[in-house]
């Protein structure tokens, strides 16, 4: 018995072994963190990526700026897109950051903390993965206890309305109207 459940188990080992070795992460260039700083709202880190180069991620807590580096090199991981972040910055209501990615050019996008504001302009690079309409913020603002995000897309859409309590849910609803557009 003891040999029939051994040769069970070896054969079961056999069998999974390759299922190991392609559930393995595919190969993506090495990524070496050059520095951190302070920014309005929070901090950015930099880091350098074989295949897109520099990258900045900007996040209310360090971790989070660091996640945005990391979810911004994903990017190109996935879709051979390369985007970074040129910039960000305090406006009424939260924060914004200007990303730029090839082909797209310039993405702004907005949120209540500088992590909402990064996250909502990578959300901007995977709706041109997803749907090739670039999309670019023209402005925000408050009025009367909301916010409200504008952004102009390519691709026949034009101008873009989000309205919402808080200028993260104005600039997804504005996204939204854009993927539905």
């Amino acid at each position: 018995m003891f040999r029939t459940v051994r040769v069970v188990v070896i054969a079961l080992l056999a069998a999974l072994a390759p299922l190991a070795t392609s559930a393995a992460p595919a190969a993506a260039a090495p990524c070496t963190a050059l520095g951190t700083g302070t920014v309005p709202g929070g901090y950015a880190v930099t880091i350098y990526c074989n295949g897109p180069g520099y990258i900045n991620g900007y996040g209310s807590t360090l971790s989070d700026a660091n996640d945005a580096a990391y979810a911004t090199y994903d990017i190109y991981v996935r879709s051979g897109v390369s985007c970074y972040n040129r910039g960000e910055g305090a406006i009424v209501g939260g924060y914004a950051v200007t990303g730029y990615c090839n082909p797209t050019g310039n993405m702004q996008s907005y949120g209540t903390t500088l992590t909402d504001a990064s996250a909502e302009t990578r959300g901007l690079a995977d709706l041109y993965l997803t749907t090739h309409r670039a999309c670019n913020g023209t402005g925000a603002g408050s009025q009367a206890g909301s916010y409200s995000v504008r952004l102009f897309c390519t691709g026949g859409v034009g101008y873009v309305n989000g309205v919402g309590a808080t200028l993260t849910a104005a600039a997804r609803a504005a996204r939204l109207a854009a993927t539905t557009a």
